[in-house]
């Protein structure tokens, strides 16, 4: 049987949705993320993460893609 893999797009769009990321990682919920790298609180939710990576149990997969419709970085 296959497993799938649960992803959630879109770390880094706002710091409120990085942290619904990040405890649905937490919960055991999320397999991976991509971690968008061109957005106005990039910064501030990659401390974020950085902050909370060593507390989680299970270390998810991450992506990284750029938004070309937003973005700015």
């Amino acid at each position: 049987m296959i497993t799938p893999d649960y992803h959630a797009d879109d770390y880094g769009i706002s710091l409120n949705n990085s942290i619904r990321i990040i405890e649905l990682v937490q919960a055991g919920k999320l397999d991976s993320f991509s971690i968008v790298a061109n957005m106005g609180c990039y910064d501030e939710c990659m401390n974020l993460l950085k902050h909370k990576w060593s507390s989680l149990t299970r270390k998810p997969m991450i992506s990284v893609h750029i938004n070309l419709i937003d973005g700015y970085r």
